[in-house]
């Protein structure tokens, strides 16, 4: 679901150049774009994912990043959060800033982040459902804001950010995710897939050839989850589903990797989540 537009930006240097090419490389081995999910597809996986979109594997991670953000000054004033969804950083957004516009494209996710607010007589969050591409020009605040948005992850929408924001925050993976019992299933299924399109790294590095000036922070949260691997095994088939159909040779391959993975019937998985955190 990779948009061309998204990748072609005139009259860049050759440094400029390399960095966008060898990210949109990375970029293209994301399943999502691997298997060619197209628009409807994705909006349909987010707005069905939004009533149990579970964000507490990051929720270290969001404490932290908010507490160096409110260290710095940049939650001082007002702050859109582009590709909000539920509300992972909104909701303790509120409490240190004067006002918080939610964008987000989903209005099921939306439709939880207002459900939250009410239930916890939040009254400084507005909500704008908005592709992240088709955000209105007049809108501004003192800090933009993103993090894990897939839509996002390119160079023409971490430019964007500098007209929206005053200050612009991105935060994303620092994690290829290649170790991960995904990528294991998918190489089975003789795909060489990636979340390194993700890495901060490739919009540090375009940034910095463009003469930006972004500070990085890195954040860690350690996981450790116990889950029976029958339960293991149909969390997968649902992951696949999103991309292609499940045949006898996704559910073969999910099944030996998961298998191969359990113990007494129960899968465990520790894995150290990385994000990185760009500011300029």
């Amino acid at each position: 679901m990779i948009y061309e537009s998204d990748w072609t930006i005139d009259s860049l240097n050759e440094n400029s150049r390399m960095i966008l090419e060898e990210w949109k490389r990375e970029w293209l081995r994301h399943p999502m774009n691997a298997e060619g999910m197209d628009r409807d597809s994705v909006e349909r996986m987010w707005d069905e994912s939004a009533p149990t979109y579970d964000c507490s594997r990051y929720s270290s991670i969001v404490r932290d990043v908010v507490a160096k953000m409110d260290g710095l000054g940049l939650l001082e004033g007002t702050v859109m959060d582009i590709g909000c969804g539920t509300g992972a950083y909104a909701i303790p957004f509120s409490p240190l800033c004067s006002r918080i516009l939610a964008v987000d494209g989903s209005g099921p996710m939306l439709d939880v982040l207002r459900r939250e607010c009410g239930e916890r007589h939040i009254g400084n969050i507005e909500t704008l459902m908005c592709d992240c591409k088709d955000i209105p020009g007049g809108l501004r605040c003192d800090t933009a804001f993103s993090s894990l948005c897939p839509a996002m992850n390119s160079p023409s929408m971490i430019l964007s950010m500098e007209r929206l924001g005053d200050r612009r925050v991105y935060v994303s993976s620092s994690d290829k995710g290649e170790d991960s019992m995904e990528m294991e299933i998918w190489r089975e299924l003789g795909c060489n897939y990636s979340y390194g399109g993700y890495l901060t790294d490739y919009p540090l590095r375009f940034l910095e050839s463009l003469g930006r000036n972004p500070s990085l922070y890195r954040f860690k949260q350690k996981n450790k989850t116990e889950v029976p691997d029958s339960k293991m095994k149909e969390n997968y088939r649902r992951l696949l589903s999103r991309y292609r159909p499940i045949t006898y040779a996704e559910t073969s391959a999910i099944d030996k990797v998961v298998s191969g993975h359990s113990s007494d019937g129960i899968v465990t998985v520790s894995r150290v989540m990385c994000v990185g955190m760009l500011v300029w």
